[in-house]
């Protein structure tokens, strides 16, 4: 269904977005026959008033709506409406002077399309303008049409009639509640379509992601396998492998002669360290037995031989 904004000709805001579908009252008023998603951007101001007798808004309370934002008068809502009346409570009633309406999607000015047209000075039951005091202030034959005992027939065709009338505003309330229904599945069944096609678009990328991996996969698996065929045959690397295979075993032959000479060192070394702590306690002793046999000077120059052989010990 084609959904259209409703606009304030003052100021241009947007007041809300319906339908475009109308229930034309009288010239000058229209209303949604689907009543809008979204709350309206209008105000209710002034006082309730009682719409006037013999009129289609008779025993409905009626106040001003207005915009807003600039607050210009651009309808009426119906505070309260009686038992069976063709207006709904808090049904929106607004002047076609006074609003404008643009298309959704299009974005151009597009016109109210009436569904139905009310007479505004027709009131929504038939019978109330059938009471008694109508009969009263008429001619002399209205007393005839209230006398059952002259027309026994008139006062059935009169129920008849009210029923009628009772039952029209019923198939009309009924039509505006289909028309609701209708275009509240109209919006789920898009909604399901859209996020449907998104969901397919989704998919449809999805797999053309997996046969990009797969292909990749076989590609890669192509690769290896000629990597693998390449390497078995080449004969540099039956080289390569067999250099290094001699390179490791003469690293082990080279890390165990370095473990006999490390060995061989040192014992040297143990054996040095024996005779040199043996050389220091027979220095010691024979420091003592010099000491009092031997003068001052005879002793150094016992002392100075004694270093020197030493030093010719240590360099053999």
């Amino acid at each position: 269904m084609e959904t259209v904004l409703c606009k304030c000709r003052e100021c241009d805001a947007n007041i809300g977005q319906f339908v475009n579908l109308w229930s034309q009252i009288g010239k000058t008023y229209f209303s949604p026959v689907v009543e809008s998603d979204d709350e309206l951007a209008v105000l209710s101001q002034g006082d309730v008033r009682v719409g006037e007798r013999g009129t289609l808004v008779e025993q409905c309370h009626l106040q001003d709506i207005v915009c807003g934002i600039y607050s210009a008068v651009i309808g009426l809502r119906c505070v309260e409406t009686p038992v069976n009346h063709v207006l709904d409570e808090n049904q929106v009633l607004l002047r076609r002077a006074s609003v404008e309406l643009i298309d959704a999607c299009e974005g151009e000015t597009a016109d109210f399309n009436i569904k139905r047209v009310l007479d505004v000075k027709e009131p929504s039951k038939a019978g109330s303008s059938y009471s008694t005091g109508a009969f009263q202030h008429g001619a002399p034959h209205a007393t005839a049409f209230s006398s059952s005992s002259a027309f026994p027939g008139i006062v059935d065709i009169l129920k008849l009639q009210a029923d009628l009338e009772g039952q029209r505003n019923d198939i009309n309330r009924i039509d505006s509640n289909g028309f609701k229904l209708v275009s509240s599945l109209d919006k789920r069944v898009a909604r399901v379509e859209t996020e449907a096609s998104k969901l397919t678009a989704t998919v449809s990328d999805l797999r053309h992601d997996v046969g990009g991996v797969q292909e990749d996969l076989t590609s890669l698996k192509s690769e290896v396998t000629e990597v693998k065929r390449t390497l078995k045959n080449h004969p540099q690397l039956t080289k390569l492998e067999e250099s290094f295979a001699s390179v490791t075993n003469s690293l082990a032959d080279v890390r165990q002669e370095i473990g006999s000479l490390a060995d061989q060192l040192r014992q040297d070394v143990n054996v040095l360290r024996n005779g040199l702590q043996q050389n220091k306690r027979e220095i010691k002793n024979l420091k003592s037995s010099i000491g009092a046999s031997v003068s001052t000077s005879e002793y150094a120059k016992d002392v100075i031989a004694l270093r020197s052989e030493l030093a010719q010990l240590r360099r053999q």
